[in-house]
């Protein structure tokens, strides 16, 4: 395997969030802060975009944990009142972590 595997990826004004299956364990990969870093400079070079210096990350433990985060993630719109639901927050994409079928939005 040996590649991530992307379930979210939600953007906000100011911030975006990422539900990403990073493989553990594999010899030669860079660690995560390193992939992270890298894909920032490449965005800022190429888009100008800025970034903050750091990120924040956690570990899924679960199916149950999962789902939580994924709720959450996609009610954060919501919750910064800039939609009414979730289904109507158009800055969105989400894939079936099993499968890598895009998601109808929810």
């Amino acid at each position: 395997m040996g590649k991530w595997r992307l379930s979210l990826f939600l953007v906000m004004p100011d911030h975006l969030h990422l539900i990403v299956h990073v493989p553990c364990g594999v010899r030669g990969a860079p660690a995560l802060p390193r992939v992270i870093a890298n894909w920032k400079h490449w965005l800022v070079a190429n888009y100008g975009i800025l970034f903050q210096e750091n990120f924040w990350d956690t570990r899924l433990r679960d199916d149950a944990h999962h789902a939580e985060k994924f709720r959450y993630i996609c009610n954060n719109p919501v919750r910064k009142g800039l939609c009414a639901t979730a289904r109507d927050w158009r800055h969105v994409i989400a894939f079936n972590r099993e499968t890598g079928d895009e998601l109808a939005h929810k």
